[in-house]
């Protein structure tokens, strides 16, 4: 039990000290800081549309050079586990993915209460959106099978954004202002979706916030990243179906 003591308040001392070294950082320090933030983020961003274009590209060489279905739908699959072990070894790189016990009370609580406010705010904001005549394009996916379709939308994209905005903006670069960093995330995240209508514009901004507090509550990027995921199962399995 001591040297676990030890252990704890060693790796205490040595977060302090690299927060002192974050607050004693001067300008150009600063702006090489956050510049090499902003690339990282925006490759990560990358990140998070290549399942979509990787999954159109392959299916469309696929079609053009009459390669087997079943072929073209592997390689995809593949390029996605490529991009996820990418980003998950990033994520335990920077800190943000916990060793810590999932299961627990809190994170469960989290998860229902984070999904059923999903499911209220979205379907709100979609009812009055269809009430408009405001229908999502699905002519775009059309050259992807279903599978995969089903497999960037329910896994691996929630996952990818969840590293991107929560783990790497709000976890990582702006740790030292969660407001900051919850307010950057409500914009970016929103402006990523290009919300077509007044409508989508508040359910990216409410889904952002949703997803964001969520993190700032668990320190998990694993229980925003289940929701996220449950948030898209429904969408996904309409795209299997599509």
């Amino acid at each position: 039990m001591e040297l676990e003591h030890l252990s704890n308040e060693k790796k205490v001392n040595r977060i302090q000290k690299q927060d002192n070294v974050m607050k004693k950082r001067s300008l150009s320090e600063n702006i090489r800081f956050h510049t090499k933030n902003l690339f990282i983020f925006v490759l990560l961003v990358v990140f998070t549309q290549a399942p979509t274009f990787i999954s159109i590209l392959i299916s469309l060489v696929g079609k053009t050079y009459q390669i087997n279905k079943l072929v073209t739908i592997m390689v995809s699959l593949s390029a996605m586990l490529i991009i996820f072990g990418i980003s998950y070894w990033f994520s335990k790189k920077i800190g943000v993915v916990s060793k810590e016990r999932f299961f627990v009370k809190k994170n469960i609580v989290l998860i229902v209460v984070g999904y059923i406010s999903m499911q209220i705010s979205s379907n709100f904001f979609l009812l009055l959106e269809s009430n408009q005549g405001g229908n999502p394009n699905l002519d775009f996916y059309k050259n992807i099978p279903g599978i995969l379709l089903f497999f960037s939308a329910s896994i691996i994209t929630p996952i990818l954004e969840e590293v991107a905005f929560r783990g790497f903006l709000m976890g990582y670069w702006f740790k030292d202002t969660p407001r900051f960093g919850m307010l950057i995330n409500i914009v970016l995240f929103t402006a990523l979706h290009v919300p077509k209508t007044i409508f989508s514009l508040f359910l990216f901004i409410g889904t952002s916030i949703i997803f964001g507090t969520i993190y700032q509550k668990s320190k998990r990027l694993e229980v925003s990243g289940v929701v996220h995921m449950l948030n898209n199962l429904p969408a996904a399995i309409q795209m299997l179906l599509f």
